[in-house]
């Protein structure tokens, strides 16, 4: 049994629905209550995957996810090894994916940026953190031997990804 949680049930709830301006709420999943945000980091243990975004939202969060992420961490509320087995190792293994040789992310955990959605690389320039000061930036990103996004520049091209290979039942991997 697996249990996952959005990243903003860990840093939102109904209190904080006057601060977000109408059309970033529009669309935003239906935000839980503070003790149901409370309830979750009491049980904190039992989530073992962090997902950017609920299914149901059209809010791009992975632009975000990182930096909120980190921003726990800094603050004490998790470990990076937490963030890790959260976010990696146990969706590996839930999920039964097999290694990718030859990837990797370099991220500056102390480099501190404003969240400005103006700049995302997604199409939807829209975000409940816009203006926060969060900690993280992805320098470099490669991918199968190849860097395809460096300092703040994509460098694949489209249709260039390639699908995630499941591991074989029966293997040890």
């Amino acid at each position: 049994m697996s249990c996952d949680v959005a990243l903003h049930t860990l840093f939102l709830s109904q209190k904080h629905l006057n601060k977000i301006p109408a059309e970033v709420r529009a669309m935003l999943p239906e935000f839980g209550t503070e003790s149901d945000r409370a309830a979750i980091w009491r049980e904190i243990n039992w989530i073992d995957c962090f997902t950017s975004a609920p299914f149901e939202s059209r809010y791009p969060a992975l632009e975000t996810a990182l930096p909120l992420l980190l921003y726990l961490v800094q603050g004490g509320f998790l470990t990076i090894d937490d963030v890790i087995q959260r976010c990696h190792t146990n969706p590996k293994r839930i999920f039964q994916l097999a290694d990718q040789p030859q990837t990797e992310i370099e991220v500056d955990e102390t480099a501190i940026r404003q969240t400005d959605p103006a700049v995302f690389q997604s199409a939807l320039k829209q975000s409940p953190y816009q203006g926060m000061q969060l900690p993280g930036v992805v320098r470099r990103v490669t991918l199968r031997g190849e860097t395809v996004f460096e300092n703040g520049v994509i460098r694949a091209y489209p249709g260039s990804g390639k699908a995630i290979q499941l591991i074989s039942k029966g293997t040890d991997q």
